[in-house]
């Protein structure tokens, strides 16, 4: 999973917002039926959900993960955010970029590969997605490479669509879940340890 932020709200530039992409492998993305599933791991499930985590802090310093917004997924999932979560997701950045088509200062990206315990998801339902191809990058309506920084990265794969994604916080109903099922004692421990939820 390649994951990069830039300066971005609702699609256009913004001088202080930042918005959470992943790209997915295309050797990490099956169909079946009709249904699209990410072939990933526990492990790249909760890199994602620490970043996406890092970027509520960071567009909301002071209520953090207890933006509204965000909060009331959470306590539709049976949990509630704490003030206690801080930025932890230093470790997944691999450099520094200034990503699509608008200007800013370079932001992190990184490039996750974390396999030990896998699982599958059925990302069919998620909204603000999309299918770079992997030999230019470009999603329809936009010019831009989607993959341009993780190109000189020995994993990335040069053929094949990648699944391109920004998160909504409704995805954390099928992350949290997915986590649940595949090892609930785990999953808890990581709620309550790491993402700070109660």
């Amino acid at each position: 999973m390649g994951y990069y932020w830039k300066y971005t709200r609702s699609g256009r530039f913004s001088r202080g917002y930042i918005s959470f992409i992943i790209d997915v492998l295309p050797n990490s993305i099956s169909n079946f039926n009709g249904n699209v599933y990410w072939q990933t791991s526990i492990e790249e499930i909760e890199a994602f959900l620490i970043l996406l985590q890092d970027v509520e802090v960071l567009n909301n310093p002071s209520l953090g993960i207890q933006k509204p917004a965000f909060a009331q997924v959470v306590r539709s999932l049976g949990f509630n955010p704490t003030g206690a979560y801080k930025i932890s997701g230093q470790k997944y950045v691999y450099s520094h970029a200034v990503m699509g088509t608008h200007s800013g200062s370079p932001l992190p990206w990184g490039y996750i590969c974390l396999t030990h315990n896998p699982i599958s998801v059925n990302i069919t339902g998620l909204l603000y997605s999309a299918f770079p191809n992997s030999n230019n990058g470009q999603i329809p309506f936009h010019s831009d490479d989607k993959l341009v920084v993780f190109r000189n990265h020995p994993d990335f794969i040069s053929q094949g669509q990648y699944w391109d994604y920004m998160p909504m916080h409704s995805c954390l109903n099928t992350f949290i879940n997915a986590l649940l099922m595949a090892d609930r004692n785990r999953a808890l421990l990581f709620i309550t340890n790491v993402l700070k939820w109660i």
